[in-house]
């Protein structure tokens, strides 16, 4: 895919500085000093590996992309060299890639930073090294990297990031050593993160999504480091303070998304596309919760949908795609309840957002019975079904979440398909995770249906 990008005037006034260098043995061509080697140094923007796709390039936005880029070449905590890159349309894949130059330099360690689609300042020192500024960090060729270069901030700003002449932001470190001539090729990571929600339709008949909001979501104003966080070559999710999670309410109701009926093996997905601050989930079960308010085309009423992503967070960088199957099916849950000591001390049932609260007062033996049936059969019991019916259930699955160790025995599929257990009589809270594969009309189309289960005692 052939990119134009607009080369900016400051591009113009500084790309001269990355031949200024005084060192003879930058004259391709020339034997090199004892001691030294040539790199031929290149700059690409990076996805993260960790998350289910690649960030790809191929299909982004030139906004994505590199629009001027700067890399500050230090050793050991002295700044070497100061280069500003030209940045040109030379694509690779899903990947941009551009080249740096060829450089010449003395053996040893060295660090790297690179800085894209971020402004800075250029100049000379009053001793005539050369010089940038950039957000608030000076390098002077020469002298000391900035001493609060490791803990420098960035001010998060990306939920709903609008795209249209913003292009994002990207930074990195890295570190190689240099003791032959060699390629280096150095890895930017955007300062975002980017969700890829991909809807399908189970039910059988249309579909409006009016509202889509993600839970446990890093507000914008939020400090975050300007260099990317790492654990060895991933990024992670690392602040410099702490912070409250909010919700972003990633389409609302003056953009709705219509969904025709996709009952398919082949089934299109409807995407929708959503650039998000970095983010770590401190929900209960470490999840983000994802809430859909959707209307049938047939019901003039607008129902929510709520079910629990498994992600603990969204670094910078990602690249996440979300498969979302929007299914006819409900679930009705009852609770039978055996204390230890003769009695039947009182338990509750709650359900908020489509997911169960069971609150027990003590330990003992506890059974949930899942009954599933279709919106539309909510009235009529006669047509609810349970997990050990074949003709409508496939196979279904627990996971069982208990940091506060409340279980003598972890909850289990008894041969009736119920749900067993028994709590130790420890105050606290366990998570639940039901799913169920649920038989369509279609053979070889199966319905994932997610409910989770809070056990409180």
């Amino acid at each position: 895919m052939i990119r134009f990008l607009k080369r900016y005037p400051l591009l113009c006034l500084i790309a001269t500085l990355a031949a200024c260098s005084e060192d003879p043995a930058d004259r391709n061509g020339e034997d090199l000093p004892a001691g030294y080697s040539r790199i031929e140094l290149f700059l690409s923007a990076e996805r993260q590996p960790s998350t289910r796709a690649p960030w790809d390039d191929t299909n982004g936005t030139d906004e994505e992309m590199m629009r001027y880029a700067l890399v500050i070449m230090a050793k050991g905590n002295t700044v070497e060299r100061i280069i500003p890159v030209n940045v040109q349309n030379n694509n690779t894949q899903w990947y941009e890639r551009h080249s740096v130059g060829i450089i010449a330099m003395e053996n040893g360690d060295y660090t790297f930073y690179s800085f894209a689609n971020i402004p800075y300042t250029n100049g000379t020192s009053p001793e005539g090294k050369d010089m940038a500024t950039i957000n608030g960090l000076t390098f002077t060729v020469g002298s000391t990297l900035p001493e609060d270069l490791e803990t420098s901030t960035w001010t998060a700003d990306f939920n709903n990031y609008t795209l249209a002449g913003h292009p994002i932001p990207m930074t990195n470190k890295e570190e190689y050593p240099v003791n032959s001539n060699r390629s280096i090729t150095l890895h930017l990571f955007r300062m975002l993160s980017k969700v890829n929600f991909e809807f399908t339709n189970k039910t059988g008949k249309e579909i409006t999504v009016n509202k889509i909001e993600l839970g446990e979501v890093t507000p914008n104003g939020t400090s975050i480091y300007f260099l990317p966080p790492k654990d060895g070559e991933n990024i992670v999710n690392r602040f410099p303070t702490d912070f409250a999670n909010s919700s972003l309410t990633v389409n609302d109701e003056t953009t709705p998304i219509a969904l025709p009926e996709q009952d398919t093996p082949d089934a299109t997905a409807i995407s929708k596309i959503a650039y998000l601050n970095e983010s770590m989930s401190r929900h209960l079960t470490k999840q983000m919760p994802l809430t859909l308010s959707v209307k049938r085309g047939d019901i003039d009423s607008t129902e929510t949908k709520y079910a629990l992503m498994s992600l603990s967070g969204i670094p910078r960088n990602s690249y996440v795609v979300v498969p979302i199957s929007i299914t006819d099916y409900m679930l009705e849950l009852k609770a039978f309840f055996h204390a230890p000591i003769g009695g039947y001390p009182p338990y509750t049932i709650e359900n908020k957002k489509n997911d169960f609260y069971c609150t027990f007062s003590c330990g003992g033996d506890f059974i949930l019975r899942p009954f599933i049936y279709k919106y539309e059969d909510h009235m009529n019991t006669e047509k609810w079904f349970e997990l050990t019916d074949a003709t409508r259930v496939d196979s279904h699955t627990l996971t069982v979440s208990d940091p506060d160790k409340i279980f003598s025995t972890p909850p289990y599929f008894s041969s009736g398909g119920e749900i067993s257990g028994t709590l130790n009589g420890e105050h606290g809270t366990a998570s639940v995770r039901l799913t169920v594969y649920l038989k369509t009309d279609t053979p070889d189309v199966l319905q994932e249906y997610n409910r989770t289960l809070y056990i409180i005692v």
